[in-house]
């Protein structure tokens, strides 16, 4: 009999793996949850924050590393790569610190599914230090056309040269950050003639005159370098003319007429015998006339009646005191006696300018003297800027001529007040300090910039002393607080022959400024403090002359009669006292003459020093007790000591000529400077 069996399979109900229940956050493999999606083969995306790479931009104080989904990061800043499987990674987000220039961060980042991203790099460098400048800058003139030719710095992260025209003063610079690619307006007065890599460009047909140029150096970021500057001038031409007057027909000619300079418009006027031109003078050039006259230098039929004076030998009306600007036109009477009916009457005529002489001497006013002239004296100009402390003027100290126009004044409340001579008015004020009392010691034209000296402490106080640069707008764009002090009045420091360096007198020494970097420099570098250069004087110092170059510089000292010559030998100065021989001497200034020697006005009278062999000596053919000494356009003057007379002198010390100014208007201080 077959038995028939009956196979119950009992099977459990298992969940699959699709229906594993994961919570948030995890997800199923299999029978298990874990906690990355098993599906997931893409890398983590890494965000950083702030972007890395080179800008004008500061710093940042931190880096922020950030994914896109949850990891771990990995970074390093020392130039190692990041090893996706070190110890030290940190959960996202990641803050990376002490950031330097240069700092490179390296950094990937690993999510929980193991995938590693690659690995990125972030290097920060902030730059804001422009190429260095433009080196040799010249300018030749050919006819009309004026050439400019300089040096590029090579290497670095130069990019090219910006080249503009100045038609009164650098009052602006390119943008910082901006990149200047063609010709282009900065200002009314600096035009962009050309960009890029070139060393030389061509302006042609230019007006006679002065032509200036300037030139800054850029990087790819638009950081740009100080200016320099170099200028010449087109030649004027003949400023002569011929007039032609017919009494008869009561009719003017202009026969012959100057180069620059127009005279139309010039109309005559007769009452019975009496002349009188009503001479036009308009500027076609691109000068500012400096004491403008028309000299009368010839006469027939008539003679000249109405003169101001005696210029290079001949009588001048002024077409002054203001300055004759380009394209500006001036009207005056020239008047002539003697005009008889019948009668052609002609007059020769030059158009003459000369510099004026600079002085101080009444509380806040700078007084003129025209050279060209017998002694005419023109209004003075008078401070209106307020100092710190809302004090009104303060005193002058030796002005700075910019630009052929503007007449800059420093003064002992740490204001700058610029005066354009062509309206003879307060246009612009710089204010140096704001401290209440901050003594502006000394202004320094170097090219297109300047750089004064500040005491911070009254006028004969002690106090700190701080460098300021300014550009030609009078703004500051440096600054330095040195560790010296000054406790003394009035001092003139010195421009090395090369431009490059300040010896400035201060308490205890002479502090030497670099220029290019605003800095002192150390006279004994090995020392823990900056150091002056010592001069072995007694006394505290009144001025500095350089020699030999610059590797020389006469130091005076105000009384006891003593001077010092210092000598560089390597990175030292050798140092030798010298005192004068009449005792209770007095020293006041120094001018350097065109043979190289050096003149000294001392109380008892003009001593000569010769850098040849070291040796001061008398001059004895200046008869008058001298205190001060100067050098302008070739001619030598000499201040006396009763403060209202000057002297020109030749080269033995003979006086050829003496201006006197009056009492009100005496010399104030042991210095004369030139406006040309």
């Amino acid at each position: 009999m077959m038995r028939v069996f009956t196979l119950l399979a009992i099977v459990a109900t298992l969940p699959s793996c699709k229906d594993v229940q994961c919570g948030e956050g995890t997800f199923a493999s299999g029978d298990e949850c874990i906690g990355h999606d098993p599906n997931d083969h893409t890398a983590p995306v890494v965000t950083v924050t702030p972007l890395g790479g080179r800008s004008r931009a500061p710093l940042p104080a931190f880096v922020t590393l950030e994914t896109d989904e949850l990891a771990r990061i990995v970074y390093t800043t020392d130039g190692s790569d990041p090893d996706p499987a070190s110890a030290s990674a940190e959960r996202n987000p990641v803050t990376v610190i002490d950031i330097s220039q240069g700092t490179t961060v390296k950094f990937l980042a690993i999510d929980a599914a193991g995938n590693a991203s690659a690995i990125e790099t972030a290097t920060y460098e902030s730059d804001v230090i422009a190429p260095p400048s433009v080196t040799g800058m010249t300018v030749t003139v050919a006819g009309t056309a004026a050439m400019v030719t300089w040096t590029n710095p090579s290497g670095g992260d130069y990019a090219g040269t910006v080249l503009a025209r100045v038609a009164d003063v650098v009052d602006v610079s390119p943008p910082v950050g901006m990149m200047v690619s063609g010709p282009m307006m900065l200002s009314p007065s600096v035009q962009v003639l050309a960009v890029g890599t070139g060393g030389s460009f061509v302006d042609p047909d230019r007006p006679a005159g002065p032509v200036r140029y300037v030139a800054w150096t850029y990087d790819d970021l638009g950081n740009y370098s100080r200016p320099a500057a170099a200028s010449s001038e087109i030649a004027l031409g003949a400023l002569t003319a011929k007039l032609t007057y017919v009494v008869d027909t009561n009719t003017l000619t202009v026969t012959q007429a100057p180069a620059n300079l127009s005279l139309a418009g010039s109309m005559p006027m007769l009452s019975g015998t009496n002349l009188t031109i009503n001479l036009s003078v308009t500027n076609l050039s691109a000068k500012f006339f400096q004491n403008p006259k028309v000299e009368v230098t010839a006469v027939t039929n008539a003679a000249f009646a109405n003169s101001n004076g005696i210029a290079d030998t001949f009588p001048f009306r002024t077409l002054g005191p203001n300055m004759l600007a380009p394209t500006a036109t001036v009207v005056r009477d020239l008047a002539f006696t003697g005009a008889a009916a019948g009668t052609t009457i002609t007059i020769d005529l030059t158009f003459a300018h000369h510099p004026s002489l600079l002085w101080t001497y009444r509380y806040g006013e700078q007084n003129f003297v025209d050279l060209g002239s017998s002694a005419l004296i023109t209004p003075a100009l008078t401070l209106t800027a307020r100092g710190p402390n809302d004090r009104v003027r303060g005193r002058i100290k030796q002005p700075v001529f910019i630009g052929g126009r503007y007449l800059d004044l420093p003064t002992s409340h740490g204001v700058v007040e610029r005066f354009d001579l062509v309206t003879r008015t307060s246009v612009q004020k710089g204010f140096i300090s704001f401290s209440e009392k901050a003594v502006l010691q000394s202004l320094i034209p170097t090219g297109p910039e300047m750089i004064g000296i500040v005491k911070k402490a009254g006028r004969r106080d002690s106090g700190a002393v701080e460098i300021v640069r300014l550009d030609e707008s009078l703004k500051v764009t440096g600054r330095v607080e040195t560790p010296f002090v000054d406790d003394q009045g009035f001092s003139r420091p010195a421009l090395s022959p090369d431009g490059s360096t300040i010896a400035a007198p201060v308490s205890g020494g002479i502090m030497m400024i670099d220029i290019a970097t605003l800095s002192v420099i150390d006279a004994v570098p090995l020392t823990p403090q900056p150091d002056l250069v010592a001069t072995d004087l007694m006394g505290s110092i009144r001025s500095i002359t350089f020699f030999n170059n610059g590797n020389g510089m006469l130091v005076l000292g105000r009384r006891l009669g003593e001077i010092a010559i210092l000598k560089k030998s390597g990175a030292t100065w050798t140092k030798t006292r010298v005192v004068d021989p009449t005792p209770n001497t007095k020293v006041f200034g120094a001018q350097t003459m065109p043979d190289g020697k050096i003149w000294i006005a001392m109380s008892p009278g003009l001593r000569v020093f010769d850098p040849a062999n070291d040796s001061i000596t008398p001059l004895p053919g200046y008869p008058n007790p001298p205190a001060g000494v100067a050098l302008i356009e070739g001619q030598i003057w000499v201040m006396r000591q009763d403060r209202l007379n000057i002297d020109q002198v030749n080269a033995t010390g003979a006086v050829q000529r003496t201006i006197t100014v009056p009492a009100l208007n005496g010399f104030y201080g042991h210095w004369l400077s030139v406006a040309k």
